[in-house]
């Protein structure tokens, strides 16, 4: 929550975006049943509705009007660079008590891509890191993956 006076900019994925191009096509998700959306509500309990940098909704988008709940969201991605404290504090501790499957963090600070999964009591298992020449396998549900080079999410 912004603080009067407190200009806060979005570091959406379109920021990872302006280095390398179309970083995640939504298109990729199509045949999983899945769509991205970016910076789009979700809604998460008690009464939480963030707008992460990008996420996979389980459905067809054209299916859907409201905001998905956590139960259709398969994963969250956030790109970091001056919220990198707050995606990896508060964010990640509310999508986990969500239980979001995996939680993806583009650290553009350290250059690495923080991959969260396995969320049990309020928490994840520690995260897999990445670096450029990995590979960040993106659930689509159903034990399917997109697989994105981080090379393409980081700058």
């Amino acid at each position: 929550m912004a603080r009067q006076g407190e200009i806060h900019t979005r570091s959406a994925i379109a920021i990872a975006g302006l280095y390398c191009g179309s970083p995640i096509s939504g298109r990729s998700f199509l045949p999983h049943n899945a769509y991205l959306q970016t910076q789009q509500p979700i809604r998460l309990p008690p009464w939480h509705e963030p707008e992460p940098d990008a996420s996979v909704i389980r459905g067809r988008f054209d299916d859907s009007t409201a905001k998905p709940l956590a139960a259709d969201v398969l994963s969250v991605i956030e790109v970091a660079d001056r919220s990198l404290a707050r995606d990896l504090g508060t964010k990640r501790r509310v999508y986990a008590e969500a239980g979001i499957p995996q939680y993806v963090v583009v650290d553009l600070v350290h250059d690495v891509v923080l991959d969260h999964a396995n969320p049990a009591g309020g928490t994840y298992s520690p995260p897999n890191l990445l670096r450029k020449g990995d590979t960040l396998r993106i659930s689509a549900g159903g034990g399917q993956f997109v697989e994105v080079p981080v090379d393409r999410l980081l700058p």
